[in-house]
């Protein structure tokens, strides 16, 4: 499940790479006095995942960006929207943007058990546990 927020920039401004820390406050925020504010200090995964401000590069003021967030935690992102919905200023670092909207966007990826294939143009990180790398293939002796 996304949420995913059409943004404009507020103010001609860089764009700045080193956004991470500064949207993840802002989740962080959004999470604040609900049952997911516990896990912001635990020592595992946190629940969610979120994209840069795309398409990246500098900005005029008016210039309109995209923002997701994922999670499997309906809850979790339905408090993330309605945050972003009720505070529409975002700044994200030196980069400020007003909330144009917030919607829930589903992906069809098909039946359970077809296959497919899901483009992305950002990287994708998979963990897998080192006792299954046989049966995916994954040769662990080289150079």
């Amino acid at each position: 499940m996304r949420v995913i927020a059409h943004l404009q920039a507020r103010a001609d401004t860089a764009y700045d790479n080193t956004y991470h820390h500064k949207l993840r406050g802002r989740i962080w925020n959004a999470l604040d006095g609900t049952e997911y504010d516990e896990i912001h200090d635990e020592g595992r995964p946190k629940g969610f995942t979120y994209s840069n401000p795309f398409p990246p590069g500098d900005m005029r003021e008016g210039d309109e960006r995209t923002l997701l967030v994922a999670s499997p935690h309906e809850e979790l992102l339905a408090n993330v929207a309605a945050d972003l919905k009720d505070d529409r200023e975002l700044n994200i670092g030196q980069m400020p943007f007003h909330v144009d909207s917030v919607n829930g966007l589903a992906t069809d990826v098909g039946e359970p058990g077809t296959s497919g294939t899901i483009e992305t143009g950002t990287g994708v990180l998979v963990r897998i546990p080192p006792w299954r790398f046989e049966e995916y293939g994954i040769d662990t002796d080289h150079d």
